[in-house]
């Protein structure tokens, strides 16, 4: 889970994993989280970029299903 994910950025300084965000009116939207600790001004904090993967799976599935048959 999301707790999971968030000890790992901190015990390992870094952390690449898909979670599910929601966006405006509750649409379930998949993404790649890229979160690595940062000092920033003497403190410890925890930078993240994340990016839609909507496409990365879309893709994927087409693939597969190109795969199988």
């Amino acid at each position: 889970g999301a707790g999971a994910d968030v000890e790992r950025v901190v015990t390992a300084g870094s952390h690449l994993f898909e979670t599910v965000q929601l966006r405006a009116g509750g649409v379930e939207v998949p993404v790649e989280v890229s979160a690595r600790l940062v000092t920033v001004d003497g403190e410890r904090v925890c930078a993240a970029v994340v990016r839609d993967v909507t496409e990365r799976h879309r893709a994927q599935a087409e693939l597969e299903a190109t795969v199988a048959t």
